[in-house]
């Protein structure tokens, strides 16, 4: 399965894209701004890359 990490910060636009991409078999992250994203990241960074 392919992760997706969605940065989106109008929460409406972001949950259709989610819902779109799960309905499509994506693992979808998703936060809505850049601080939230790099702290998400510094905590899979072991596992995701």
């Amino acid at each position: 399965m392919i992760d997706i990490l969605s940065i989106e910060d109008d929460e409406i636009v972001r949950e259709h894209l989610c819902e779109g991409l799960n309905a499509a078999r994506f693992q979808v992250f998703d936060v809505e701004n850049g601080d939230q994203a790099v702290r998400l990241l510094q905590q899979h960074s072991q596992t995701w890359f």
